[in-house]
């Protein structure tokens, strides 16, 4: 798995790694730690309040560190509901719709303006000092428009969800009760068709089928922010590389890098790049490995999940990495990964593991 991943990082950094536009927020973190550990710098910094911090960026992480240290013992260990702070839970427990709206806990929405005390459970779907205005704005109103539907739906019983939980990612049957997958598949893991007939069908809550929704709406979305406004550097990005590879066999000439507008782009440049036939090697080995693995142990499962899978990374490898370096939010593929395996191995629950292997987590690593 990390030999496909590092084998597809390689060949598109041209497009993720290059350009100006991908600032890759999450990094900076680890870079501003790194300068840290590596540069006394002890020059006063202007801070809240108009004052002036001569405090250095070593001893300012030394004692962050441990105040964080001293107070993760409280939520994490000594008085755990800090973590899950759930106060208006508390005041009405036996409200049915005050719970469903308000709790943090019990399957529900959440809507709670004080939540948590812990700062692990406030960065779960990213950190505020690293992620861009613009990003979590843009989440701030995806959320609210899913709590509308997802309320929607709850009080209008659509799809039968007016029976359970409201956030939930769970599968019910048509008791209430939690999916038992056991009972619709034989003994090498496979669908029956005969056994869901007379099982059940699934069940979602509201939560969960928000959640799907809008997993197709960001899919659609990628496509086409990356198509309509970064068309172009994706198509210099591709002649650059067709180029270079030419040179290698000496057939052409290698064309101006695309991402030279970059000032560290230039700075990298006194050092020599790796080829992006290295990459492909190490991309074509990984596949090697995958088809061996598939065709020599008794796993029931073709080895053209590994091509489609690869294919499947190489066409959303692109457009989700773009957006992922300019908000420091990823889209993942999990979703679609599932819904195309499960198309291609129809009923082979191992099969579509292995698709949602190649095609998900090489383009999300």
């Amino acid at each position: 798995m990390m030999l496909t991943s590092q084998g597809i990082a390689g060949v598109c950094r041209r497009f993720l790694v290059w350009p100006a536009y991908c600032v890759w927020p999450g990094n900076l973190s680890t870079l501003a730690l790194n300068k840290a550990f590596h540069r006394d710098d002890k020059s006063a910094v202007p801070g809240p309040f108009g004052r002036l911090y001569n405090w250095s960026r070593i001893n300012f992480f030394y004692i962050t560190f441990a105040i964080m240290f001293v107070y993760y013992w409280f939520p994490g260990y000594i008085f755990q509901a800090l973590s899950t702070f759930d106060w208006i839970g508390w005041i009405a427990p036996n409200n049915n719709l005050v719970v469903n709206l308000a709790s943090v806990e019990y399957l529900s929405l959440g809507l709670n303006p004080w939540p948590t005390f812990d700062y692990n459970y406030q960065t779960g779907i990213g950190s505020g000092l690293l992620t861009p205005l613009f990003t979590v704005m843009n989440m701030f109103i995806g959320i609210i428009c899913a709590v509308i539907t997802m309320l929607i739906m709850w009080f209008k019983n659509a799809w039968n969800t007016g029976y359970l939980p409201l956030n939930s990612n769970g599968t019910y049957d048509n008791t209430g009760a939690r999916y038992n997958v056991s009972n619709i598949i034989d003994d090498k893991v496979r669908f029956v068709d005969e056994k869901y007939q007379a099982y059940s069908q699934p069940w979602m809550a509201a939560g969960n089928l928000v959640t799907y929704f809008f997993f197709f709406a960001s899919y659609s979305a990628t496509v086409s922010y990356t198509m309509l406004y970064h068309r172009q550097e994706i198509w210099r990005g591709l002649k650059g590389s067709f180029a270079s590879m030419k040179a290698k066999f000496g057939r052409g000439h290698t064309e101006a890098v695309h991402g030279g507008e970059d000032v560290h782009f230039r700075l990298m440049q006194q050092y020599e790049e790796v080829s992006e036939l290295w990459y492909m090697a190490i991309l074509v080995l990984a596949v090697v490995f995958g088809i061996v693995g598939l065709a020599c142990w008794p796993t029931g499962v073709s080895v053209g999940v590994v091509f489609y899978g690869i294919m499947f990374a190489f066409v959303f490898c692109i457009p989700i990495g773009i957006i992922y370096g300019i908000t420091g939010q990823q889209v993942t593929l999990n979703v679609l990964a599932e819904f195309i395996g499960g198309v291609i191995g129809k009923g082979d629950a191992l099969s579509l593991n292995y698709f949602k292997m190649y095609g998900k987590s090489s383009s999300a690593a």
